[in-house]
């Protein structure tokens, strides 16, 4: 795990460096790179996309809760927003191939990120590397402000909500029979920061979600006597 203060910069970690499999977080990566393209006037958020068979193979139930099927027309920022806020399989393995998965990788590269990578079976990605990553998103500089922004509003639409705090956050799941993980940038009202908490269990949501609210009240301690007005500012 990370947990890394932007507000003053302190930071906390254990096992930062070891490598987990990503499940669904490699979806951050991707989310980044269609921004980059995007900026870069290489593809239109309004562009049509068709998800095929080939597509639809990779469903686990998402693409019912859309409404889509094998043939239906969708947008860019469709499969972005589907991708993001239901961790739809279909349309992140559509938006991958159509923005290049050794692309994805180079710019991870770029942003410093030293073990995460899409282009690799094993899809290996470290607390270090999802840290800075949303870092960079949290402060403005992944892409640009503008699309750092827009990437932090879709995260905060994510509907899985059962480890992070829940309200204040911007985050990204990832769940696989090895794998529980959430990564994401909370907005307290003493610091904002960031948090990524990886894991080797399947589906257990609790431990994380008990580590978060540690972290959130160490970061929040109660209001102290001698601050009066502090109550008073936070409404």
């Amino acid at each position: 795990m990370v947990v890394r203060n932007l507000t003053d910069g302190t930071e906390a970690a254990i096992q930062p460096g070891k490598v987990f499999y990503a499940a669904s977080l490699y979806k951050l990566a991707v989310l980044c790179e269609v921004y980059r393209q995007e900026r870069q006037g290489r593809l239109d958020f309004a562009q049509t996309l068709t998800v095929t068979e080939k597509y639809a193979e990779y469903d686990l139930g998402t693409l019912a809760l859309l409404g889509w099927s094998a043939g239906s027309v969708i947008t860019v920022a469709q499969a972005v927003e589907a991708m993001v806020t239901v961790s739809d399989n279909a349309s992140a393995v559509l938006l991958t191939d159509l923005v290049g998965w050794h692309t994805i990788d180079e710019g991870l590269r770029e942003l410093g990120l030293r073990s995460m990578r899409v282009n690799d079976p094993g899809l290996p990605v470290t607390a270090s590397d999802l840290a800075r990553l949303l870092d960079r998103i949290a402060c403005g500089a992944a892409v640009d402000e503008r699309a750092s922004r827009e990437m932090i509003g879709l995260l905060a639409r994510q509907r899985v909500r059962d480890r992070l705090p829940e309200g204040v956050v911007a985050n990204k799941t990832g769940n696989w029979s090895t794998a529980t993980h959430d990564a994401g940038i909370v907005y307290s009202p003493r610091a904002t920061y960031v948090i990524v908490v990886l894991s080797e269990t399947a589906w257990r949501s609790e431990p994380i979600a008990r580590l978060s609210a540690a972290v959130f009240t160490y970061l929040n301690p109660p209001m102290s006597s001698r601050e009066p007005g502090m109550a008073a500012r936070l409404t």
